[in-house]
C-alpha cells in the first residue's frame, strides 16, 4: 500500500517539497486495542496544508513522521481482538475521542471520561506505533476509542465533513439566539458554521462575513444569499457583539474594533504561528473578551454522553444542511502527493485566489 508523510529530517529546501514522502509499505497488522481500517475518504483540511507549507511548526512533534490526512471515512477490515469484531465491515469517522483508552493510559483523565480527548491532559504518555499512518494511506490502524460507527446509508464522499462541522458545533456553544454575529474569514469551516446556526433558527439578519477580495467567495456567499459587510469603510453602521475569526487575522481589520460593542467576544478558531502584534489595550477600554477555541467536544442527552462528532454525523446523514457544494476537488487517493502539491503550488502564486472549499481524495 502507499502512505504520504512528511519527514521531519529532510526538511531542508522548502521549495522542493522533497520532506513530503509518498512511499509504499506493508499494510500493518492490528494490535490489541487497534483496528485497521481502509481508506475510504479523505478530506485535505488547512492544517495538512499547514504542516507542509511551515514544515518548521513539525519539529515540536517528537515523531520523525508526520502522517497527513485526519477528515477521515473508512471501514474497518480487521480487528486485533475477539471483542472488537463487531466493527469489521462497519463505516467509521476518525476523531480524538478518548486518548487514554486508545493508548492504554492507566486512569483515563477528565476530559477522556467525558469523550473529550482532543483535551486530553495525559497527551505527553501516548505513545504513537511508527505505522499507524493516517487518512491519505490507503489503510492505517486506530483504537476503536477513536472510531464513531457510521450509519451504513450515509454518503461517504459528504462524511468527511463530519471532523469540521463537529468543530462549528462546538462553536456554537458561545452564541445565544440574539447575538448579532460577524464571521471573519471564508472556507470550508466558516460557510459550515453559517450554514449550522441558520439550521439552529439564528436569524439570518443578524449574521455577517466580512467582505472577501476572492471572487469565487464573494459569489459563493451570494448563492446562499449571505450578507457581507466591508470592515474597510470608514463608518460602518452595523455592531456586533459577537466575531468568529477564522482568518486569525483580526488586527489587520483596523475598524474591527469599531464595530464591535462593548464587552463583546471575539472567539479565535484555528491555528496560526504568526498571529501579529495587537494593541490590546483598545480591546480591554471596551471589555472585549478575546477566546481562542480548538477541536470539538461533547455534551450530555438524556444521561448519555454523545460527542460532537456523532451529533455531526446525524446532521449529515439526515440531510440537514447541504455539503456536497463545499466538495471542490475530487481526486483518486494514488495521486495524493501529485494533487496536493499543485493545491500548494496555487496557493503560492495567488494568496488572494486559492483553494478554499474541500479537496477530497477517495
Amino acid at each position: 500500500m502507499k502512505t504520504l508523510y512528511i519527514d521531519n529530517k529532510k526538511v531542508n529546501n522548502l521549495n522542493t517539497f522533497d520532506y513530503l514522502v509518498s512511499k509504499k509499505v506493508n499494510i500493518p497488522s492490528p494490535r490489541k486495542n487497534e483496528l485497521l481500517i481502509k481508506t475510504l475518504s479523505s478530506g485535505l483540511c488547512a492544517t495538512d496544508i499547514s504542516k507542509i507549507l511551515n514544515p518548521s511548526i513539525n519539529k515540536m512533534n517528537k515523531n520523525k513522521k508526520i502522517y497527513l490526512g485526519h477528515e477521515t471515512i473508512g471501514r474497518v477490515i480487521k480487528a486485533g481482538e475477539k471483542k472488537l469484531n463487531y466493527m469489521v465491515g462497519k463505516n467509521v469517522a476518525i476523531g480524538d475521542i478518548n486518548g487514554c483508552k486508545s493508548f492504554s493510559i492507566k486512569n483515563e483523565c477528565k476530559y477522556c471520561k467525558k469523550k473529550q480527548g482532543i483535551f486530553c491532559i495525559k497527551k505527553e504518555k501516548r505513545k504513537y506505533n511508527s505505522n499507524s499512518y493516517a487518512g491519505f494511506s490507503e489503510y492505517f490502524l486506530r483504537s476503536p476509542h477513536q472510531c464513531i460507527i457510521l450509519k451504513k446509508n450515509i454518503n461517504i464522499k459528504n462524511s468527511i465533513f463530519i471532523e469540521p462541522l463537529s468543530t462549528c458545533i462546538n462553536l456554537i456553544r458561545n452564541c445565544k439566539k440574539n447575538d448579532t454575529i460577524l464571521i471573519n474569514g471564508l472556507g470550508t469551516i466558516s460557510i459550515l458554521f453559517y450554514k449550522l446556526l441558520i439550521l439552529k433558527k439564528f436569524k439570518k439578519k443578524k449574521i455577517f462575513f466580512s467582505n472577501d477580495i476572492n471572487k469565487k467567495k464573494i459569489k459563493y456567499l451570494k448563492k446562499i444569499k449571505a450578507q457581507t459587510i466591508d470592515l474597510d469603510k470608514k463608518k460602518i453602521k452595523n455592531k456586533f457583539n459577537i466575531c468568529f475569526d477564522f482568518n486569525m487575522n483580526f488586527d489587520e481589520k483596523k475598524n474591527l474594533i469599531n464595530c464591535l460593542l462593548p464587552e463583546s467576544k471575539i472567539i479565535l478558531f484555528g491555528l496560526n504561528d504568526e498571529i501579529q502584534k495587537i494593541n490590546l489595550s483598545k480591546f480591554i477600554l471596551k471589555g472585549i473578551k478575546i477566546i481562542g477555541i480548538h477541536g470539538y467536544s461533547s455534551s450530555k442527552r438524556n444521561g448519555k454522553i454523545v460527542t460532537d462528532l456523532e451529533a455531526a454525523a446525524d446532521i449529515i446523514y439526515k440531510k440537514k444542511i447541504r455539503v456536497d457544494d463545499l466538495i471542490q476537488n475530487e481526486y483518486p487517493l494514488s495521486n495524493v502527493k501529485e494533487k496536493i502539491l499543485e493545491i500548494i503550488n496555487k496557493i503560492k502564486k495567488n494568496k488572494n485566489n486559492n483553494v478554499y472549499f474541500r479537496t477530497i481524495f477517495t
